[in-house]
């Protein structure tokens, strides 16, 4: 029909080839939006993948409907693009890469589950697409389980002042705050501060003032905004790349070889945690097969495929010279993990730190 009105309208004739070729694009393209398109198959396939995912990441999505549906309709297309080779472009991977680093790693293994099965190679630019379903879901999901805070709040103003305190904190933050307390310091007595999740000040001078309080302005300037976001968040203290590195974990100096330099972090971890080298590295080689561990900015980020260490840990390589990672990027830091076999933790969390790390063009300039 399109090629007939474009004959007409131009006085040309076509090829039967070309409608043929039109033809898959529009079904390697096509958006469905019903789930009655998909197959018994195809849903089998889904409900693989995300099982894959729970062994690998300890993370159970089998039960989100709206999440297998999404992936569903997603790879209906893609499997019709990839048959015909005619994978899709996008423009948006290294920030999709850098801003949702572990819906990337649950991409990747959707894509190593597509090759093993169809015995199609996915590009990097189609997985990052994939990437985004799973970090709508998951950001739902976290959202979900995120609990309301008991928020505390010190005033050192004036009680005019305190009520303006209030009234911003309250209307900015009224979605995540629970309970939500303000008194002024000749008040301090009367109140149990273990009661709350968080404490804010407007001064950190008197002695009454608990340690754990936090400072903000008497005017909730958007410094101050960003600390109680972060507090109501769980990123301020809870879960950070730093909670699992160490200074004896960090290597710095030159390598030219990509798997010399994660034999060498493996055998810092190995070192300080007293397990098995082989298994470690081999593991991390192992995840490497399916490629896709750099992350743009000059970062890489390499791991276990299992989990191979009691406790979860991060090794860093800080190199002088720009390392051949892959064939279209170079290094200069590399941040290894290894998600431990006795910890279930928040990797949403962790990750979510890891991408603020990697996606900061001045820190990683700077470092």
């Amino acid at each position: 029909s399109i090629y007939r009105k474009l004959c007409r309208k131009y006085n040309i004739q076509i090829n039967e080839n070309e409608i043929y070729f039109l033809a898959i694009n529009l079904k390697g393209k096509k958006n469905y939006h019903s789930a009655n398109v998909i197959s018994k198959e195809m849903d089998t396939f889904v409900t693989r993948i995300l099982l894959e995912i729970q062994r690998q990441f300890q993370l159970d999505l089998t039960l989100n409907a709206n999440l297998r549906i999404a992936l569903a309709l997603h790879l209906i297309p893609l499997l019709t693009r990839l048959k015909y080779n005619m994978q899709l472009t996008n423009d948006m991977k290294d920030e999709i890469k850098a801003s949702f680093p572990f819906a990337y790693e649950l991409s990747v293994i959707t894509s190593d589950m597509i090759q093993n099965t169809y015995h199609y190679a996915l590009s990097d630019d189609e997985i990052s697409y994939i990437a985004i379903h799973f970090s709508n879901h998951i950001e739902q999901l976290y959202q979900q389980k995120k609990e309301k805070k008991k928020i505390l709040i010190i005033s050192c103003a004036r009680s005019s002042n305190s009520l303006l305190i209030y009234s911003k904190i309250q209307k900015k933050f009224v979605q995540d705050i629970n309970a939500f307390t303000i008194i002024q310091m000749d008040k301090l007595d009367s109140i149990t501060p273990d009661e709350f999740d968080a404490i804010l000040s407007t001064s950190l001078k008197y002695p009454k003032i608990p340690e754990k309080a936090i400072k903000i302005s008497e005017y909730i300037d958007e410094q101050d905004c960003k600390i109680i976001s972060s507090l109501l968040n769980d990123d301020y203290e809870k879960i950070h790349v730093k909670n699992y590195i160490t200074k004896e974990l960090i290597y710095e100096g030159r390598l030219n070889d990509k798997n010399q330099l994660l034999k060498k972090l493996c055998e810092l971890a190995a070192q300080k945690y007293n397990f098995d080298l082989s298994e470690l590295l081999a593991s991390v080689l192992e995840r490497e097969k399916l490629g896709f561990t750099s992350y743009g900015n000059y970062v890489a980020v390499p791991h276990t495929m299992t989990r191979i260490s009691d406790e979860t840990f991060i090794t860093a390589g800080l190199l002088h010279t720009p390392l051949k990672w892959d064939e279209d990027n170079v290094v200069y830091l590399v941040i290894l993990i290894s998600l431990g076999k006795k910890e279930n933790h928040d990797l949403y969390s962790l990750y979510s730190s890891l991408s603020k790390l990697i996606s900061n063009k001045d820190f990683i300039e700077t470092l």
